[in-house]
């Protein structure tokens, strides 16, 4: 817990200062105009590309921060305008749930803060959510999109891996250089805990955990596919591992069960109400609430799942202090507990419970629409599997909220999986349901024997 409060801490002084590499610049420059000209199906790569390369750095100007995504993502703004691709937008539940967070979100935090400060940095991260949401939902119109983008999120896994296998061997974080990342590697308890270029172990594990069921369902696509499945799983493990955290352990587990419970897609109703009731009989049995599980688990030397727990259980307990408009800090809560390491709890802190309940809704849609989706196929077919795997990242980021609050890169992957998933739900509508091209058409497709 001490080098994430550390780290924020960082965080804070290093904001509201330009910090550009020229090898950063470029980079910023060729995925610019990569975002603008290249055709739709790839605009989306320098996004992640970026995420994962040179994300930390900025451009300040009148005290206003402009980080290399949030640039890439007004450049994305610019090309869909001018390109017109806002046309034939459709407009969907978890769209306007989003966008309505994002509204109250922003007016609530305004508000409990009263600084023109604290609303423009809220103005920024909104901009960043609900903008970039919106750009992906127009650059993703189906599945040769999906793919396109999955299949280019496993290559990318394997230098990505390089680069974390080097830094484990030698702690020496060659993305130092760009500022933003620390040059000597973090240790806790013997152990190295590898970031690259990532704010935070981890929040760096915790990226790549969360990409797992996609690397896991294209097993069942093309004979190259699988080939790369195996290399972006190989890839992912070895990055998590290096960042020597619980949390992106967590949601290892979690997408392995989420990706295995495809066997039993016509039983989860019965699941989730077994699931349900287990952990309330649990909860009302037990002497302490069941939240305090939480504490007991402990994947490496060093975990901190107590303080998770004690956040929990301060979070319930001062309902009354956050529930209309969120609160200005959680320091009195208890020792450590202005370190707000979990998403659900981070949502009510800052904007109330309004905001927390427009968030979970915005999962309930998520899954609404994966559930129409996966039915639209064959039973066991590749397209199946493909969407059932979309619902299976959401539950694994649902997993990792409870122990991490996303800030920086990861907030992006979170969105853009939205985004895939917003896309893919099918349109409700009096005419037969026609399912969205497969992964087997998409390939006809590229050589011409199916419009694209």
């Amino acid at each position: 817990m001490i080098p994430l409060i550390l780290a924020q801490v960082a965080d804070s002084s290093w904001a509201n200062k330009t910090t550009a590499h020229p090898v950063g610049l470029a980079l910023l420059v060729i995925f610019a105009v990569w975002v603008y000209f290249s055709p739709r199906r790839l605009a989306m790569v320098p996004f992640f590309l970026m995420a994962c390369l040179a994300a930390r750095q900025r451009i300040v100007v009148a005290t206003l921060d402009f980080d290399f995504l949030r640039i890439l993502v007004m450049v994305g703004w610019a090309r869909i305008l001018t390109r017109g691709e806002l046309r034939g937008f459709i407009w969907k539940p978890i769209d306007v749930t989003l966008i309505l967070w994002g509204v109250v979100s922003l007016t609530a935090y305004s508000v409990l803060h009263n600084e023109s400060s604290a609303a423009i940095r809220m103005a920024g991260n909104t901009f960043d959510a609900v903008g970039g949401y919106i750009l992906f939902r127009c650059l993703i119109r189906g599945w040769p999109d999906v793919l396109t983008l999955i299949r280019a999120m496993a290559m990318i896994a394997v230098p990505i891996a390089v680069f974390f296998f080097i830094e484990r061997m030698t702690r020496r974080n060659i993305f130092s250089v760009f500022g933003g990342v620390p040059l000597i590697t973090v240790e806790r308890n013997g152990s190295l805990r590898c970031q690259g270029a990532f704010v935070h172990p981890i929040l760096a594990g915790s990226f790549w955990a969360a990409l797992l069921p996609l690397f896991f369902a294209l097993w069942f696509g093309t004979l190259k596919d699988r080939a790369l499945s195996v290399l972006s799983v190989g890839s992912a493990m070895v990055i998590i591992v290096a960042c020597a955290s619980s949390t992106p352990l967590a949601g290892v587990a979690a997408a392995i069960m989420a990706t295995g419970l495809f066997v039993f897609r016509y039983q989860m109703p019965i699941i989730r109400w077994v699931v349900f009731l287990t952990a309330l009989g649990m909860h009302l049995s037990m002497n302490k609430p069941i939240w305090h599980l939480i504490g007991r688990y402990q994947f490496v030397s060093g975990s901190t799942g107590y303080h998770r727990y004690r956040l929990i259980d301060a979070f319930v307990r001062n309902f009354n202090e956050w529930w209309l408009d969120g609160v200005v800090s959680t320091a009195h809560w208890g020792r450590w507990l202005q370190d707000v390491t979990n998403e659900y709890v981070l949502q009510g802190v800052k904007g109330g419970l309004a905001t927390l309940v427009l968030f979970l809704l915005i999962t309930v849609f998520a899954f609404r629409g994966v559930g129409k989706l996966w039915r639209l196929y064959p039973d066991n077919s590749a397209p199946q599997r493909f969407a059932w795997a979309l619902g299976a990242v959401i539950f694994t980021h649902m997993v990792i909220f409870i122990a991490v609050s996303y800030f920086g890169q990861i907030t992006m992957l979170w969105i853009m999986n939205l985004a895939m998933v917003g896309s893919m739900t099918p349109v409700a509508s009096r005419a037969p349901r026609r399912a969205p091209e497969s992964p087997a058409q998409t390939e006809r497709s590229r050589s011409g024997a199916v419009p694209a």
